[in-house]
């Protein structure tokens, strides 16, 4: 019997162009040479329709999976094709991808094949920033792509162009301190100074900048190829400039060697005083005297040296009040407290005599704030000593903060001795706010410092005002963990009560937080597990798993259960069982609550019960998933889940599922139901 391989090349290349199918093609070509000399031709035409077509996107599901994953075979193939690669309206280009992902073969195969790595245009319009293949490399400190780019004539530099940001490749290895790509684009010439070219407004850049700021190791690399300072920093009248940013740049990382190496450079701080509109207003992040005094403080070790960069001593005898605001900021964020008090003691009046006392006092006030957050304690003693005031400031000049009652502050960041402090000097404990200062302190549970404020509030008997509603201080206190609880109720010698509404809200919210301590308390002191919150018609059961994390809400349940909670429990008030009440308590997706249907069915809760008024009673699962929202997918996904790992008959969920996939409008939804039902018809086999 004659065999395909023995017929004529003429009649093969007859047959080969009745086959119509690519992977029958592809299949041939394979064989052997032959075949693939005969195939391929075909190949190649079905390769540039689809390409063409522009309806499959297969260019961008196949040349740029191939440049990502480095396959350069693919690429050499698609390329060799005939397939036409041009730079995207939208993306970038497969060979920037290659470069990016540091796939060397990859990018060798488009320069093999013609692309041009130095477009006119670049590769960039998306992004507004112009760059090639060499910029793409760099950036993700991939060498070998860098050397063969190099090799291959690749633009070290770029000049400017119109509606395009352009960073210089040397630019690009030192902000990202690749200390080997540097050495190499140095070597090959690229100029430290060559400025990257921003828009107008920005501060002027270049890779020695960049480096001046931020890495000592590259700076004194390029000095040692002779790219020092090309002029001195007085030569510039605009700030924006100037050196001394770099300096300031240095300073704010605390790299204090790098600092001290531009100095020995000559650079120094030109315009120490910018310019504001009024004595105390908010000072500026990047103002020199706010630095110098941060950094001061943060490194008392080298406090004279960087206090010498300025002159202090001009700063306090002078008669411009807004240089020791500014310094003063920045010594109080630092912690440094001899600087800050030298402040202090200047003669304000006669520098500033429009400053008025209780603007002063509510400047001091600004700063003690600061203090209060950066946690310096003698700092905020030391402001009140001044005249700060321990309620705070309405109006926040320095923070820009709405108003925050100093104690919030203090009990929000765990600052206990701040908050005592804040306490003694007459701070307000009960402000006007939506919160109480115990809610504050409760809502970071189980940390020590909470537990210590708690402690002080209830010592002091200072959790509620003496006129004012406590019932919510027992349900607050379960917030703040089994501790605190315990705390309040034997400070402020609570009686629970199990028909007491706010006790059991207190008992449910325990639940939610899976404290399983409190809880025990509770249901020791006679609480029916099965209590349920007309106001919410909220169920404990229902409530597990609301507010912790995934084991937690487990533990909840068991215990529940243990003292005899009923898992198909419906109270009169609306007959509906935990776990419909899990469910459709929830209106937006959260995590706990598909916790706590995962949990409730774990224990034994039925997904079909039925619910509702007995006129019109509907079956969980089915009503849940027709009515389901985008949000509603995981806890369906969570029903599913539990059908399959309880061997629950597939006959007995087949009609509901195909119902509820034919007459949804979720799309998604019903992508999830038909995956599971069709897996479920035609199960794989087992091995």
């Amino acid at each position: 019997m004659a065999r395909l391989i023995d017929l004529p090349t003429e009649l093969l290349r007859e047959i080969i162009q009745h086959v119509t199918y690519t992977i029958d093609l592809s299949a041939l070509s394979q064989v052997n040479h032959h075949f693939h000399f005969l195939a391929n031709a075909i190949l190649d035409v079905h390769l540039r329709q689809v390409f063409q077509s522009g309806i499959t996107h297969l260019d961008r599901e196949a040349l740029y999976s191939a440049c990502r994953n480095g396959n350069d075979a693919c690429v050499r193939r698609l390329l060799k094709a005939g397939i036409q690669v041009s730079v995207p309206r939208f993306g970038s280009h497969p060979i920037i991808i290659a470069a990016q992902k540091g796939h060397p073969k990859v990018v060798q195969a488009f320069l093999d094949y013609g692309v041009d790595p130095n477009p006119p245009t670049g590769f960039f319009g998306c992004e507004g920033s112009y760059g090639n293949p060499l910029t793409a490399a760099v950036k993700g400190g991939h060498e070998s792509v860098v050397s063969l780019l190099i090799d291959r004539g690749v633009d070290l530099e770029f000049g400017r162009l119109e509606r395009a940001n352009v960073y210089q490749p040397l630019s690009i290895a030192t902000q990202g301190h690749y200390v080997s790509l540097v050495k190499l684009l140095l070597d090959h010439g690229c100029n430290p100074h060559t400025p990257d070219f921003l828009p107008s407004d920005w501060p002027e850049n270049s890779a020695w900048r960049i480096a001046a700021g931020h890495d000592l190791d590259i700076l004194q690399m390029f000095i040692e190829k002779g790219a020092g300072l090309i002029f001195a920093p007085s030569s510039s009248l605009d700030p924006r400039n100037s050196y001394q940013w770099v300096l300031l740049d240095a300073l704010r990382q605390d790299n204090l060697p790098l600092a001290k190496f531009l100095l020995k450079q000559g650079i120094r701080l030109e315009n120490p005083f910018p310019l504001y509109s009024h004595v105390l207003e908010h000072v500026q992040n990047k103002d020199p005297l706010r630095i110098i005094g941060l950094v001061a403080g943060r490194n008392p070790q080298d406090s004279e040296f960087l206090l010498g960069m300025i002159d202090l001593e001009g700063i306090i005898s002078g008669e411009d009040l807004r240089p020791i605001v500014s310094l003063m900021v920045g010594a109080i964020s630092g912690g440094h407290y001899s600087l800050t008090r030298l402040l202090l003691d200047a003669d304000r009046t006669s520098k500033c005599p429009i400053v008025c006392f209780e603007e002063w006092k509510d400047h001091l006030s600004s700063c003690m704030v600061i203090a209060i957050k950066h946690g310096h304690i003698n700092l905020v003693n030391l402001l009140l000593d001044y005249g700060a005031d321990p309620r705070g400031v309405v109006r926040d000049l320095q923070t820009r903060d709405g108003y925050c009652p100093p104690v919030f502050i203090a009990a929000e960041r765990g600052f206990t001795d701040i908050l005592k402090l804040l306490l003694d000097r007459g701070a307000n404990p009960f402000p006007r706010q939506p919160r109480t200062l115990f809610e504050v302190v409760t809502c970071h549970s189980f940390s020590e410092p909470s537990i210590e404020s708690a402690r002080l509030l209830v010592e002091r008997d200072i959790v509620t005002p003496k006129t004012g509603d406590s019932h919510k201080v027992l349900a607050q206190a379960v917030m703040g963990g089994a501790e605190i609880f315990m705390l309040v109720v034997e400070h402020m010698s609570i009686e629970l009560q199990g028909e007491n509404p706010d006790h059991q809200k207190a008992m449910v919210k325990a639940v939610q937080c899976g404290d399983t301590t409190i809880i025990e308390f509770f249901l020791r002191t006679g609480f029916d597990p099965n209590t349920a919150i007309t106001s919410r018609s909220l169920l404990a059961l229902a409530a597990a798993g609301e507010y912790n994390s995934p084991g937690l809400g487990e533990g909840a349940v068991d215990l529940l259960i243990r003292y005899g909670a009923d898992i198909e429990w419906r109270p009169p008030q609306h007959c509906l069982t935990p776990l419909f009440k899990a469910i459709v308590n929830g209106d937006t997706f959260s995590p706990s609550r598909v916790e706590a249907v995962r949990v409730l069915l774990r224990k034994g809760a039925d997904p079909f019960v039925v619910g509702g008024c007995r006129r019109c009673e509907k079956v969980l699962f089915v009503e849940h998933a027709k009515t389901a929202q985008n949000f509603d997918i995981e806890v369906i996904k969570v029903f599913l889940e539990f059908f399959d790992e309880s061997m629950t008959p597939f006959s007995v969920v087949e009609p509901m599922i195909k119902e509820i996939a034919q007459r949804t409008r979720n799309t998604e939804l019903a992508e999830l139901l038909w995956r599971w039902y069709w897996r479920n018809i035609y199960p794989c086999p087992k091995d």
